[in-house]
C-alpha cells in the first residue's frame, strides 16, 4: 500500500514498509534504520551518533563474544595488522623493559594502555576465531 509523502514538495509515493528493517527500526532511538525511518533524510544530530554508538556497543560486545566472525581477507588482513600493533608489540616491549633495564615503572604507565592491548587480543582472537569457524560472516560473505 502506497501513501503521498505530503511534506515532499512534488509528494513522490513511497511504500508504508520502505525500511528492510524489523520493527524495532522504527521505535528505537540509535538502532539502525531509525534515523531513515518514514522518509527522512537521516540528516539528524541526536540520531546519528546513537546509531554510531550502537553500532560501536554492537563491535565491543561481538569481539569480547567471539561473533566478530568474517571471511574477507581484507577485514582480516587489517584485523591482524591491528591486532599485532594494539596487542602484541605493545605487551613485546614491556617484556622486553623489564626483562633487559629491569625497569618495573613500566608496568603502571602500561596500566593506561591497557584497554588498548586487550582490544588487540580479541581483534586476534577473533582472527583465529574466523579462520577455524563455519559461522556466517558478519559481512555477508
Amino acid at each position: 500500500m502506497k501513501r503521498k509523502a505530503d511534506h515532499l514538495v512534488d509528494a513522490h509515493d513511497i511504500p508504508d514498509d520502505g525500511l528492510p528493517f524489523d520493527e524495532q527500526a522504527r521505535v528505537l532511538r540509535g538502532w539502525p534504520g531509525y534515523r531513515t525511518r518514514d522518509g527522512r533524510w537521516g540528516f539528524d544530530p541526536i540520531d546519528s551518533p546513537a546509531e554510531q554508538g550502537h553500532m560501536e556497543g554492537l563491535f565491543i560486545k561481538w569481539l569480547f563474544t567471539g561473533e566478530f566472525v568474517t571471511h574477507n581477507v581484507f577485514y582480516l588482513a587489517v584485523m591482524i595488522v591491528f591486532g599485532l600493533l594494539l596487542g602484541i608489540m605493545p605487551l613485546f616491549l614491556i617484556v622486553l623493559e623489564i626483562l633487559t633495564i629491569g625497569n618495573w615503572n613500566i608496568v603502571i604507565v602500561a596500566m593506561f594502555g591497557l584497554p588498548y592491548i586487550i582490544f588487540g587480543w580479541l581483534l586476534l582472537l577473533n582472527v583465529f576465531h574466523s579462520f577455524f569457524s563455519d559461522r556466517n560472516s558478519i559481512t555477508g560473505d
